[in-house]
């Protein structure tokens, strides 16, 4: 979930872990003391070593994803913060020193919260802060399991009474969310009208065959979305659930598609556009629009019901049904990486290999 450069998500309070030298064991972390462009304010530092106390285990991170979100964190328009602050919010490790816990060492885990401070070679937590995962899929799938997996997950299970053979319709649709939604969609018997950016013709006939080699059908820019008609949705019923990532007039183009006590669930609004509600649409056809936050749902939910999540997106990775594209990058590249991230149009999402 993103949120726009100068616009602050009011109403929830994402707190990043406090960086100190009396926290962290011995390694490297990228820390920022004030917020501000992340090539000015981050800082690689050096860090002090801590030996395990009760309660506490050590962890030597694997890996850490760079979302919009961590971006957003350093910049200060999402979330606050305890300064300085380790960056990044999303990750792997394994279990060096499980101390007196339930842990074993060798274990994977991930943070059970957002803002914990995941871009850095090593910590040390509270056994309840972290979730194990499994450790018999890629790396770089593990480091990003708890973002954009879940949150298709969750728009899929929680919204529209989604059953096999209803029709999703998504905007955005080559989204790292919208990879996921379109192949977990599948997985369960469900179609997906995939909506993309127009783009030149070689351009778009290449973004057309990679979605196509993950399974995505049904695909369609803007401009032929809100076109008179369209192929697309011949011999199609009309989408239960319409997932908007965008704003704007993409999100009323969406929601006009919708069927009679159809659903529409915004979880980002690239175009850093208002959403326009179809007046007629929205009264006549009894349509529904709310947000979905994927760290609300976090906090508000059971340890038994991530574990439950996580491990049945871990058998769709395992079972090929899941694919991903990731590309690892070393801490000490973080200045090029971070830029590289912040492109709009990426091919991969990029992974700090510790």
């Amino acid at each position: 979930f993103s949120v726009g450069t100068g616009q602050r998500f009011l109403g929830f309070a994402v707190s990043s872990r406090h960086f100190s030298a009396s926290s962290l064991a011995l390694g490297k972390a990228l820390v920022y003391s004030e917020y501000g462009a992340p090539e000015r304010v981050l800082e690689l530092k050096e860090q002090p070593s801590e030996s395990v106390s009760s309660g506490k285990v050590l962890v030597k991170m694997l890996g850490a994803t760079i979302n919009p979100a961590d971006i957003n964190m350093i910049q200060g328009t999402y979330g606050s913060s305890s300064l300085p602050a380790v960056a990044g919010n999303e990750g792997v490790g394994v279990i060096e020193d499980p101390g007196t816990s339930k842990l074993k060492k060798g274990d994977w885990v991930i943070p059970t919260k957002p803002g914990f401070g995941t871009w850095r070679t090593e910590f040390t937590a509270s056994s309840d802060e972290l979730l194990v995962v499994p450790n018999d899929i890629p790396m770089e799938y593990a480091a990003g399991i708890s973002s954009n997996p879940c949150t298709a997950f969750r728009l899929l299970s929680d919204f529209g009474n989604l059953k096999e053979g209803d029709v999703v319709i998504q905007n955005a649709a080559n989204s790292a969310v919208g990879q996921c939604v379109t192949q977990i969609a599948k997985s369960r018997g469900i179609k997906v009208i995939n909506v993309i950016r127009s783009r030149e013709d070689k351009e778009l006939k290449a973004l057309k065959k990679k979605m196509s080699d993950y399974g995505a059908e049904n695909i369609v820019t803007e401009e032929e979305l809100a076109g008179p008609s369209s192929d697309t949705f011949k011999g199609l019923p009309k989408p239960k659930l319409a997932i908007n990532s965008v704003g704007g007039s993409s999100a009323t183009n969406i929601a006009k598609r919708l069927d009679q006590g159809g659903h529409m669930v915004t979880i980002g609004g690239m175009s850093r556009k208002p959403i326009l509600v179809p007046t007629g649409a929205m009264i006549f056809k009894d349509l529904t629009f709310e947000g979905f936050w994927m760290t609300r749902w976090i906090l508000n939910s059971s340890s038994n019901d991530r574990m439950e999540m996580i491990n049945e997106i871990a058998k769709l990775i395992k079972d090929k049904k899941l694919k991903l594209w990731y590309e690892t990058v070393p801490l000490e590249s973080y200045q090029e990486s971070i830029k590289r991230s912040m492109e709009q149009r990426k091919d991969c999402k990029l992974v700090f290999k510790f």
